[in-house]
């Protein structure tokens, strides 16, 4: 995409390859941007999972000890 050669050696296939291989850079800086905001987006969506399983398990443990030893003040 950024390489292309022109057809002939005028000024107008010149012209015309020059932004050819300018949007094909471009094209690959907006496709690695969104490859790294993807990347982050599921960074995020899998600490949020990480951080509620750790509350729930916390919970769970919370509520089996509770079961086993009684009423306790605060649970």
């Amino acid at each position: 995409m950024m390489q292309i050669l022109p057809p002939a050696e005028d000024i107008a296939s010149e012209a015309f390859i020059s932004q050819a291989n300018e949007s094909g850079r471009s094209y690959l800086t907006y496709l690695g941007h969104n490859r790294d905001y993807c990347l982050e987006q599921a960074r995020l969506c899998q600490n949020a999972l990480d951080d509620y399983l750790g509350i729930e398990e916390r919970t769970v443990i919370a509520v089996n000890d509770a079961a086993e030893g009684g009423p306790q003040p605060g649970l």
